[in-house]
């Protein structure tokens, strides 16, 4: 008697595993950090915030307007759990983290961000009674670990000539809005189109960037040179650090869950350093694969428990 066939993976079904998905916001949002980096030099981050996401908007609704208007009993039913979710992360995480970046450095607002696993785990445990597992307590360390690495440029003992700064304290309360926000997206509404929950989130979060805008143009500020090279920012912004990275972050946090979800976020300083070498001229050294080695690990440590517990 021959054997069972041994199924076959496909790349389509590899593309859209949760697994292999949840990589790519984290690949694009590193994309926006070069992005952002280069862009400060011509707009204030709350312009490039409101352009960022007033154009993804506009490219988005053409699709999901007539959807979007199809489930309008849904989303008048979960009006406040959708604008609560829409705020916590178009609005106010993005928000905060350009405040963020005005008065510290980088390398501070990374660290920082890098304890957003932890902010996770402890409000899924607080909110959802999710357990703290062996295995993703240790993931957890070891992918902070590898954060360290990558920022101390291999020798963490740079670490610890790092000052504070206020914007430290801004970057914490990105970090807890967007944990807040990726806890609560499991009590979103299930009749809900991707596309469709996408544009509701843009809507109700795109508000803080206003305010933030009009601002910023009271102050002096809020000027966009019209040039070619500004406007291809804002659109890679919009369109990959915005529509795509979104969609397969709500997608695949649906999945896998929060908990998991949130290891993803630790790569985006491991990838910003592989993108700015093109970009910005800057090497590839072997602290930054130690580094993306030990967050995989992590997020391998992590996976061990959580797909029994998930």
């Amino acid at each position: 008697m021959s054997a069972p066939p041994t199924p076959s993976v496909s790349p389509a079904s590899l593309l859209t595993s949760p697994w292999v998905m949840m990589v790519v916001p984290p690949l694009l949002w590193a994309g926006n950090a070069v992005v952002g980096r280069l862009a400060m030099a011509q707009m204030s981050p709350y312009a490039l915030s409101f352009w960022r996401w007033s154009f993804a908007l506009l490219l988005l609704l053409p699709f999901t307007l007539r959807a979007t208007l199809a489930h309008w009993s849904i989303i008048r039913a979960n009006a406040l759990h959708l604008i609560s979710l829409g705020v916590l992360s178009v609005g106010a995480y993005n928000t905060l983290l350009y405040m963020a970046l005005q008065t510290s450095t980088a390398v501070n607002v990374t660290l920082v961000g890098a304890v957003m696993p932890l902010v996770i785990l402890l409000l899924s445990r607080i909110l959802l009674g999710e357990a703290l597992t062996v295995w993703r307590i240790a993931g957890l360390a070891a992918s902070f670990f590898g954060v360290a690495v990558v920022l101390a440029r291999g020798d963490l003992s740079r670490l610890t000539a790092l000052d504070l700064h206020r914007g430290d304290g801004l970057m914490l309360l990105a970090v807890l809005a967007w944990s807040v926000f990726s806890v609560r997206m499991k009590a979103r509404p299930l009749g809900l189109p991707p596309m469709v929950f996408l544009t509701v989130q843009m809507l109700t979060g795109l508000w803080v960037a206003v305010g933030a805008y009009l601002w910023d143009i009271g102050t002096g500020g809020g000027k966009v040179p019209l040039t070619l090279e500004a406007l291809s920012m804002i659109a890679y912004t919009a369109i990959f650090a915005s529509l795509v990275a979104f969609l397969a972050w709500n997608r695949g946090i649906v999945r896998l869950g929060a908990n998991l979800s949130g290891f993803y976020v630790n790569l985006i300083p491991v990838f910003t350093a592989v993108l700015a070498v093109p970009v910005l001229g800057e090497p590839l050294q072997a602290y930054h694969f130690l580094g993306m080695g030990l967050i995989f690990a992590g997020i391998g440590l992590a996976a061990i428990r959580g797909k029994k517990a998930s």
